[in-house]
């Protein structure tokens, strides 16, 4: 063989070698993906758990707020957490689901939740009460924060907060 063959041989095995490292990278990096989406949904499948467990732990409050009748002092504030607590699971778990690409399995997080709320009267009404309460505070969740600490940072939405309020006030 001449010098030429050998040669172009070679530059081939090089070519076929830099294909298949790639190839082998992008399956590695599919992998890496793939890991790490199981890690989401195993999240998200412990989040929803632990959110059964506590409605079964406080199974007598969630009847009672489920349904409308009255509770006393601890007893809406365990039913005010457990409904926080629903929101907060559907909310993350749809917007992660978003995220990785799975708009479905986020409509059915929230469809889940507005199934819960309809079957519910009194947790759908606590629910559209705790979102009119906040809603005065919706325009500063996309207020930047200047502080780099989370206290300072808590400083500051209590400043804006009580500006809001202020200028409300005025309003009325």
């Amino acid at each position: 063989m001449k010098f030429k063959e050998w040669n172009e041989i070679a530059e081939l095995v090089g070519v076929a070698a830099i294909v298949a490292s790639l190839v082998f990278v992008g399956l590695q990096m599919k992998q890496t993906q793939d890991i790490a989406r199981t890690e989401v949904y195993l999240g998200l499948y412990a989040t929803g758990v632990e959110i059964n467990h506590r409605l079964a732990e406080h199974v007598g409050v969630w009847i009672k707020g489920s349904r409308g009748e009255t509770l006393d002092e601890k007893e809406a504030f365990v039913f005010a957490n457990l409904m926080q607590s629903l929101n907060d699971q559907a909310s993350w778990s749809s917007t992660m689901l978003r995220r990785l690409g799975d708009y479905d399995d986020a409509s059915i997080e929230i469809f889940n939740l507005a199934r819960i709320l309809h079957e519910n009267p009194g947790a759908k009404k606590s629910w559209l009460d705790w979102q009119a309460a906040y809603a005065p505070y919706r325009p500063l969740r996309h207020k930047p924060l200047e502080s780099q600490s989370f206290s300072a940072q808590v400083r500051e939405a209590l400043k804006a907060m009580d500006e809001l309020s202020i200028s409300q006030d005025r309003g009325n």
